[in-house]
C-alpha cells in the first residue's frame, strides 16, 4: 500500500502540492522520458509546461501536446 502524500512531503521536506505535481511525471511515456534524458526534447518544452496540467495517459496524445514527432526518434 502506498504512503500518504503528507508523509512523503514530510520525509522530503517538500510541500504536498510539490509531491503531487511531480508524482504525475511517472505517467510520462517511457519514450518521452528517454528523449528528455538524452536531451532530445523540443527546446520549448519545460517542466512547468508538463506539470501545469494533468498528464494525459495516452502516450500518442502526450507526444503531440509536448511537441514530439509521432515516432519520438527526433523531437
Amino acid at each position: 500500500m502506498g504512503k500518504p502524500l503528507s508523509e512523503l512531503a514530510a520525509k522530503t521536506s517538500r510541500s504536498e502540492s510539490y509531491i503531487r505535481t511531480r508524482s504525475q511525471l511517472t505517467f510520462l511515456s517511457p519514450k518521452i522520458q528517454k528523449a528528455i534524458l538524452d536531451g532530445r526534447q523540443p527546446p520549448e518544452l519545460t517542466l512547468e509546461q508538463i506539470i501545469r496540467k494533468p498528464i494525459p495517459l495516452d502516450w500518442d496524445v502526450q507526444a503531440r501536446i509536448y511537441g514530439f514527432s509521432r515516432d519520438l526518434n527526433h523531437p
